[in-house]
């Protein structure tokens, strides 16, 4: 048995979890049960942020256990099934695919063209609801088990790694020290605007981590007053009426934002 097997199976038999801090893992997979509401679609966008979905229950299994999980969490939760293309024709969000399995409600779904959206619904303990995509839930979102993924999916470590690059192999910037990020605040200040960098508490309340791998931060310039939007505003941007230091501001607000890479002769690029 390899390293990579012995840790696999570490993952199955013992308490030891290889999901990342905040997620909770079921099988191969790993799920956040988020606590900012958002609709449907901006869900979805915001599952994308972390190399997820929104959660697809393939078996009725993942069915019960995302639905007995949300309701130890509390609240309703968008899941990534719809009938927005076809009416009552309720597929998976990824493959357009019939569902596999189905846990509506007795009576659900009920509301026809203007409901289109599965939501796990709070007052029928988690089964599931048709509700209209555009209003306001918490949502589920689901990845594969990152060590799982390289057994199952990749053939080697450096390509897993090499399936995370983004376009320019770069990620939003993520300053680590008090120097990186006052290079940043200043020449962010020198272009003008507002820049998102990689850091937000999208999945624990006020837990404010680097996006790529969900450490806590290791410098904090937030201005004196913030973060202050609580579960409306979970991104961090350099903000310019703060002279470039940081605030937290809605996720879907339209920002330049700044790439970084570990090449040496660019180790930061602001783009627009």
């Amino acid at each position: 048995m390899n390293l990579i097997d012995f840790v696999v199976v570490l993952c199955f038999v013992s308490s030891i979890s290889c999901c990342k801090n905040g997620w909770t893992q079921f099988g191969n997979k790993c799920y956040l049960f988020s606590h900012q509401v958002e609709p449907w679609s901006e869900a979805m966008s915001v599952c994308r942020v972390f190399d997820s979905k929104l959660a697809e229950p393939m078996t009725s299994e993942e069915s019960s256990f995302i639905i007995s999980q949300s309701q130890k969490v509390g609240g309703s939760f968008w899941i990534g099934i719809s009938d927005i293309i076809d009416e009552d024709r309720w597929i998976y969000s990824t493959g357009q695919e019939p569902i596999k399995v189905n846990n509506f409600q007795t009576g659900e779904p009920n509301s026809h063209t203007s409901a289109n959206c599965v939501v796990l619904y709070g007052p029928f303990r988690g089964k599931w609801a048709d509700d209209n995509c555009i209003t306001l839930h918490q949502f589920v979102c689901e990845t594969n088990n990152d060590i799982l993924n390289i057994l199952y999916v990749h053939s080697s470590i450096i390509d897993f790694f090499q399936s995370l690059y983004r376009v320019f192999d770069s990620k939003l910037a993520e300053p680590l020290t008090a120097e990186e990020s006052h290079f940043l605040i200043i020449h962010s200040q020198h272009i003008g605007g507002n820049f998102w960098i990689g850091i937000s508490d999208v999945i624990v309340e006020d837990r404010w981590i680097y996006t790529t791998d969900q450490k806590p931060i290791t410098v904090n310039h937030f201005q004196s007053g913030q973060p202050n939007g609580h579960t409306s505003q979970n991104c961090v941007a350099l903000d310019s009426s703060y002279h470039g230091y940081w605030n937290d501001l809605n996720c879907l607000t339209n920002y330049p934002f700044i790439c970084e890479t570990d090449d040496e002769s660019t180790q930061s690029q602001i783009v627009g």
